[in-house]
């Protein structure tokens, strides 16, 4: 910063032609947010930046952003492919949201629709290779930290696996079975999907089964369980 004239002042923040290197950077009061906000705006002191935060509920955040009043946002980048999470935030007929950076460029729009349009997994990636190395390259994001997603089950779920969708991990559950007691385990270790279409079916629906699938409900009204 100091070769790109960028020199400390007396109050230690970083100026040039009399301009403070004061970014204004929203972020919304969600989860982390805060801390993590907090956490960056105390390391940007460190070199000279003074970065000036500013949150705003989640009611109204959306609402601010759109005013473009601001030089950096904050934003949190759900488990998706590269390709969709590229054609969200940076495809220039998503300007102004969620196209927030503004970023209309022709050669990144031409290769997300290379991309969107490639027959084949090579040449899907190398379009989208080249967008990501663009915007990287450009500084539009600056990738602060990765969240960890956890799935946890008790030994009696069998079939448990993640599905990253999204901010979930959990996915229909049509792959689960369970292990429940001794007496009903012929029906409760079945696929819920199977014990889904037996309880659909009035005629071969079985007790068991069905308070497998609903047990609330079937022990208020089993015809409705079975609806």
């Amino acid at each position: 910063m100091d070769e790109a004239g960028w020199k400390v002042g007396a109050d230690g923040i970083r100026e040039k032609d009399g301009l403070k290197l004061a970014p204004r950077v929203l972020f919304t009061q969600v989860a982390y947010f805060p801390r993590v906000s907090e956490a960056i705006q105390g390391y940007m002191r460190k070199i000279g930046i003074d970065w000036k935060i500013v949150g705003f509920d989640s009611t109204i955040a959306p609402a601010e952003m759109g005013k473009q009043d601001y030089e950096l946002w904050t934003v949190t980048v759900p488990y998706l492919s590269a390709g969709d999470l590229m054609n969200i935030y940076f495809n220039s007929r998503n300007i102004p949201t969620p196209n927030r950076m503004n970023w209309n460029d022709a050669e990144t729009d031409e290769w997300l629709r290379a991309g969107r349009a490639a027959l084949t997994d090579a040449d899907r990636a190398l379009n989208y290779v080249r967008v990501q190395e663009k915007v990287m390259n450009e500084h539009l994001w600056m990738p602060v930290m990765n969240v960890a997603m956890y799935t946890t089950s008790s030994k009696k779920v069998k079939g448990v696996r993640p599905h990253m969708l999204y901010q979930n991990t959990f996915y229909k559950g049509l792959d689960y079975s369970f292990s429940w007691t001794r007496s009903s385990r012929s029906a409760a270790s079945r696929p819920i999907s199977a014990r889904i279409a037996a309880c659909s079916a009035p005629s071969t629906a079985s007790a068991s089964a069905c308070r497998a699938v609903v047990p609330s409900a079937w022990s208020a009204n089993p015809a409705a369980a079975r609806a």
